[in-house]
């Protein structure tokens, strides 16, 4: 009896001491939970710090200053090695620029480089600029004859100053009274080389053409006129308007018996139809039509204004384009309808 009553007492102090140390660990657990969220309030106040961080068995908070520290640091290293690497690759592009004294680096805007198959060095082409084929002057002349009817005026001398421009010589066929009126034209003519030529005196068809001897008459007449003035004969003549159709073939064979050379044309500018610019479209055109004519291209012009105006035009044409003017001579055969 005796045995069983020690018995319990002895499992009831072990059940107590059991009960004791539980209530003592639970208390110690509570205890330190209480701390955990005492610190918590702590943490999310300080804006600049991070949550906690466990390290092995260590547990702490990690500085926001440290990590931006470290983050500065990094991009320090990286902006580092770019700097680095830009400078090697601008020392590597330099050399590969810099030209040495065996290899001359081209201006490649001028030029190009090619590959020869029997040679592996390099050898610059220059490129040609491109040919203005609006200002291309042909190599090869052709001549062509101006002749001015019915002068001289008073803008006589601006006709021969463009003339001299384009250095082109003409030939003028020119009236008893204005070479009387215009001596000085006349004269500069001759200085300059151009040729003088005789156009009569009333530039009148029925009066002109009545007979051979009003055609003699008219042309007589002129020639004193132009030996007085220039001191030289002239045998070079163009009837008003032409020849056909109003000369007859006696007026013709009187004019041959006479000495005197009778000259038409074969393009007929019409300036004194149009008076402006298209005169000068109507020479080229029939130039154009006339590109294999065989024998000379004696071009139709009056002193006009008009004329004057867009000579420049018609003669900057006809220089780009190969022609060169000559004054007609008494050696030549003349052009007649």
């Amino acid at each position: 009896m005796r045995m069983g009553k020690n018995s319990w007492v002895k499992g009831t102090f072990l059940c107590s001491l059991a009960v004791g140390i539980i209530a003592s660990g639970a208390f110690t657990i509570y205890n330190f939970s209480e701390k955990v969220k005492a610190n918590e309030p702590s943490i999310q106040k300080d804006s600049r710090k991070m949550p906690l961080k466990k390290v092995g068995e260590t547990i702490y908070q990690v500085n926001m200053d440290d990590q931006f520290e470290k983050e500065r640091i990094q991009e320090k290293k990286h902006a580092d090695l770019g700097q680095k690497q830009q400078k090697v690759d601008e020392e590597t592009h330099s050399d590969e620029q810099r030209p040495t004294a065996k290899h001359p680096v081209p201006n490649h805007a001028a030029t190009k480089r090619m590959n020869t198959p029997n040679s592996s060095k390099q050898e610059t082409n220059v490129v040609p600029p491109k040919e203005d084929k609006s200002k291309t002057v042909y190599s090869s002349k052709r001549t062509i004859y101006l002749t001015f009817d019915d002068g001289p005026e008073s803008y006589t001398e601006d006709i021969l100053a463009s003339l001299e421009k384009y250095h082109f010589k003409a030939t003028f066929f020119m009236l008893d009274g204005n070479i009387k009126r215009y001596p000085n034209a006349v004269k500069e003519m001759v200085t300059l080389g151009d040729s003088i030529g005789i156009h009569g005196v009333t530039h009148n068809v029925k009066l002109f053409y009545a007979s051979e001897k009003s055609v003699l008459g008219e042309i007589n007449q002129t020639n004193p006129t132009l030996k007085t003035i220039t001191g030289e004969d002239s045998y070079l003549i163009r009837t008003p308007y032409g020849s056909y159709p109003y000369m007859t073939e006696k007026e013709r064979k009187a004019v041959s018996a006479g000495g005197y050379m009778l000259w038409d044309w074969n393009i007929d500018s019409q300036d004194w139809y149009y008076k402006d610019e298209r005169f000068v479209k109507n020479v080229i055109n029939q130039l154009k039509q006339k590109s294999k004519h065989k024998g000379p291209i004696v071009i139709l012009m009056h002193e006009k204004k008009e004329t004057l105006k867009y000579l420049p035009k018609l003669l900057d044409y006809l220089s780009i384009h190969g022609y060169e003017g000559k004054a007609i001579s008494s050696s030549m055969s003349p052009v007649h309808f």
